[in-house]
């Protein structure tokens, strides 16, 4: 008698199924972690850009080059009145009115970005430096 072997055994079919299993397991969070980053990523660069835009904002205002106060504030609608920063990372809008920009003579820029999920802050909530803008600066709400 002829047996016809087509397919595979249930403990064949197993093993494949835990090597997938660990596979996910290790693969997962890899992914996760990296699509995490690139957004922190890209928040950061468009606090970057709000930075460019209060560049721009500052040497347009040349009463306040010329005059004696030391810190010029914009939010981010007044720098972004057409949106085109917008939207955010996690798939919302950023908080025009809460975000802003601020120079200070002394000590330079610094941003305070807020998204649908997470904001660009120090860990006081206060804006944060130009210079220190990292992954790590970018808290969940």
């Amino acid at each position: 008698m002829r047996v016809n072997k087509k397919g595979f055994t249930l403990v064949e079919l197993l093993a494949v199924m835990a090597i997938i299993a660990v596979i996910g397991m290790i693969a997962i969070p890899n992914v996760i972690s990296l699509m995490d980053n690139n957004k922190k990523d890209q928040m950061i660069n468009d606090a970057q850009r709000l930075i460019s835009l209060h560049k721009n904002y500052v040497l347009d205002n040349r009463e306040f080059r010329n005059g004696s106060e030391t810190k010029l504030k914009a939010k981010m609608s007044a720098l972004d009145p057409n949106g085109s920063i917008s939207p955010d990372p996690d798939g919302g809008d950023y908080n025009t009115e809460s975000s802003y920009v601020e120079y200070n003579k002394n000590s330079g820029y610094c941003v305070y970005l807020v998204g649908s999920k997470r904001t660009i802050k120090t860990e006081t909530n206060t804006c944060v430096r130009e210079e220190n803008l990292t992954r790590s600066s970018v808290k969940d709400n």
